[in-house]
């Protein structure tokens, strides 16, 4: 039996040298081989097959971890708007408005202001506190998506809707039955979010018909990259 093992092993052997030594053969056994090569690699690479990591995290779930940015936010009612210019370290943001040479500190929904050194009351329209992204990204996996746009830039456009009852309950922990919608755009980019537009105008004017447009657009720059406020 052990014979017959080794007589098939030089066989095939001695039909692989032969091959071997034919140029014409030669190429198809490499060219066979890389192939193979080739296969494997592929394979390996395949989104399916690849091992989670904390950078595979959906965007959502890491914007609702963010919390070292600089940002722009800017409320729009009718022709009106507000607009900040801060950075975000934890818990503390330095911010400026538009318009006010004032420089403010928000440490947990207290308010300073640097340049007084001093507290004072909240000098927004709205709470920074109901704009954290972990309280923002949890309103929106609350709601429905309506659509999604993807660009050649690789950024991608996703649109929500959410009860207005549904959403300020979120939002401010306040209640609202006037059984309309709250739309909110939110852009990614690399798998970050870049932007969200919330869109008040309905629920809003439903309580104010001279209100045509109420819209609060958060923008993140330079996300991971503050070291100190």
């Amino acid at each position: 039996m052990k014979n017959e093992v080794k007589e098939k092993k030089e066989n095939w052997w001695t039909i692989f040298k032969s091959l071997w030594n034919n140029r014409r053969y030669r190429a198809l056994i490499k060219l066979s081989g890389y192939f193979i090569f080739l296969l494997i690699v592929f394979e390996l690479m395949a989104p399916g097959n690849s091992t989670p990591t904390s950078q595979q995290q959906d965007a959502l779930t890491k914007y609702s971890k963010m919390d070292n940015y600089e940002y722009i936010y800017t409320l729009t009612v009718n022709q009106n708007k507000q607009v900040l210019r801060g950075i975000k370290t934890g818990d503390k943001q330095v911010f400026t408005i538009d318009g006010n040479l004032t420089r403010y500190l928000c440490n947990q929904e207290n308010y300073y202001s640097l340049d007084e050194n001093k507290l004072v009351k909240n000098p927004l329209l709205f709470s920074l506190s109901s704009i954290e992204p972990s309280k923002l990204e949890e309103i929106i996996r609350a709601g429905t998506k309506a659509s999604t746009a993807k660009y050649e830039t690789g950024e991608k456009e996703e649109m929500y809707t959410i009860n207005s009852n549904s959403f300020y309950n979120l939002y401010d922990n306040s209640i609202d039955n006037n059984n309309t919608l709250v739309n909110i755009k939110v852009k990614t980019l690399n798998n970050e979010v870049s932007m969200v537009v919330i869109d008040f105008t309905d629920s809003k004017s439903a309580v104010d018909p001279s209100i045509i447009k109420y819209e609060l657009k958060l923008e993140y720059f330079n996300i991971g990259k503050i070291e100190e406020i």
